[in-house]
């Protein structure tokens, strides 16, 4: 029996024994109209994970004491499961007795194992030769029968004849979750084992081919960030030294009791790189160079322009949209002119190259140290700007910063004054900011070489996943493998 509660638009309520029945309007979005047509039209019996597995079932429902990982068993939860396989990075581990006692928690070689919550309906094979683990209740493990490939069923539920099924049948709002009786119900048509091989084989051609782009992708970046901090390279050249001094990130130091710096720790101050520019004489404080300012002011209440760390874009050597935003309590912020720059103050941001010139008149949060560059010419505001940016110098600065909190050191306006600058005059300013402005210029088109290759390749991914079993024609499948191949040339 149905409940209708309003006609325009349809509300109702379906007995969960209809619930495939259900008239909501996400589940007859768009993106599922064509879902069984894609199914049907391979012209094969359909059957579904149900029929196609021994088993389907998840991992134990009570949160486990850990352990440590030398006497520990591996432990998964849905954080570590992914299209491309097992990630092991973050993993937890539970005592043997523990694992001992899960035995139906525990998958085995050849079973696929699917995540029910987190980046719900990603899937996997657990591979052959992995040692003895034991998975979350966030962990669903599907073992196939035989004649079922578990990298065909692992490659429909990853793709869209998978994905979107998942999408029409997940629960939750804030946070999504997949039940196993709608994994059971995926639906798929039911080719023999040796169709299911070459589909997977074909699929991995095209992954292949796209791993290659992306290659090419990641090399064209390394030349964009190699050209960028070759900016200190030139102002090397400019200062007359042979090479410009080398800050190392993360090196322990060991130094006399008695030497005067604060600590001795692996991210304390780089003494050796800045005693080296000292000692050159070619170097002066920042601080003699431009004020910087860590004070705040009351913002005013009202329209203003705006800029908060998280919204900014990181490595990023272009002009920066300042957005306007409502104020409607007065707080202590940063407040910057035409001219100065803007410098994320916290590690993660100083790693990120958060510096960025202001062009208008705007506030920032208080994360933000002020250089008071809008007193300076334009070209020396170019490199120190530019200088903040480079790859060196950032590792410099984060080794600088203080506080208890990983994700909350920072570096003070004093520590930032007493960074070591190259003494600039005259026509060296001019070369170099000219250097600088034809360094970023090539870098923003090996930039978009760069994406063209990311963009290519999502597209033929796309294509690829949009309906696997297009796989089996020979002509689309070549069609696509040649398109493949002319974005490498």
């Amino acid at each position: 029996m149905i409940t209708y509660f309003s006609q325009s638009p349809v509300i109702a309520i379906v007995p969960f024994s209809a619930q495939k029945d259900r008239l909501d309007t996400f589940y007859y979005h768009p993106l599922f109209q064509d879902l069984d047509d894609a199914i049907e039209a391979t012209d094969k019996d359909i059957t579904n994970f149900e029929n196609a597995c021994s088993m389907i079932t998840d991992g134990t429902h009570k949160t486990p004491k850990y352990t440590d990982k030398e006497s520990g068993v591996l432990f998964l939860s849905a954080t570590n499961i992914s299209e491309s396989g097992l990630d092991l990075e973050d993993c937890k581990y539970i005592s043997r007795e523990l694992h001992n006692a899960l035995s139906n928690s525990q998958p085995h070689p050849g079973d696929v194992l699917v995540a029910k919550s987190g980046s719900v309906g990603s899937a996997c094979v657990f591979p052959e030769g992995m040692s003895d683990c034991s998975v979350y209740e966030s962990v669903a493990i599907v073992r196939p029968l035989d004649g079922y490939d578990p990298f065909f069923l692992s490659l429909l539920i990853n793709t869209d004849i998978g994905v979107r099924q998942i999408l029409r049948s997940q629960k939750g709002i804030a946070i999504k979750h997949l039940h196993l009786g709608d994994l059971k119900e995926i639906k798929f048509p039911n080719f023999i084992e040796s169709k299911q091989k070459e589909i997977v084989n074909r699929f991995n051609i095209f992954k292949n081919t796209l791993h290659e782009i992306i290659e090419q992708s990641i090399s064209i970046k390394n030349q964009r960030i190699n050209l960028l901090d070759s900016i200190i390279n030139r102002l090397a050249i400019e200062i007359k030294l042979t090479s410009f001094p080398k800050p190392w990130f993360g090196r322990l130091y060991l130094q006399k009791v008695d030497y005067k710096i604060d600590r001795l720790d692996v991210l304390g101050a780089n003494q050796q790189f800045e005693n080296e520019c000292w000692n050159s004489g070619k170097f002066v404080p920042l601080s003699e160079v431009c004020d910087i300012d860590g004070t705040n002011e009351q913002i005013p209440l009202g329209l203003q322009r705006y800029i908060s760390i998280d919204s900014l874009p990181g490595n990023y050597w272009g002009d920066i949209e300042l957005p306007e935003i409502e104020i409607e309590k007065q707080t202590g912020r940063t407040h910057f002119y035409p001219g100065d720059i803007a410098w994320a103050h916290l590690k993660p941001s100083i790693l990120k190259g958060k510096a960025y010139i202001i062009n208008k008149e705007c506030w920032g949060s208080h994360h933000f140290l002020r250089l008071v560059t809008s007193e300076v010419e334009e070209d020396l505001r170019t490199i120190i700007w530019a200088y903040l940016k480079t790859s060196p110098i950032k590792r410099h600065l984060a080794n600088k910063c203080t506080g208890k909190s990983e994700s909350q050191k920072d570096v003070s306006d004093k520590a930032l004054g007493m960074l070591p600058f190259p003494k600039l005059d005259g026509q060296k300013i001019k070369n170099i900011a000219q250097t600088i402005k034809d360094t970023i210029d090539k870098s923003h088109e090996l930039e978009a070489q760069e994406n063209e290759y990311k963009t290519k390749a999502n597209e033929i991914l796309r294509k690829a996943k949009s309906n696997i079993f297009n796989l089996l024609d020979d002509d689309w499948f070549n069609s696509l493998a040649n398109e493949a191949k002319e974005v490498l040339k």
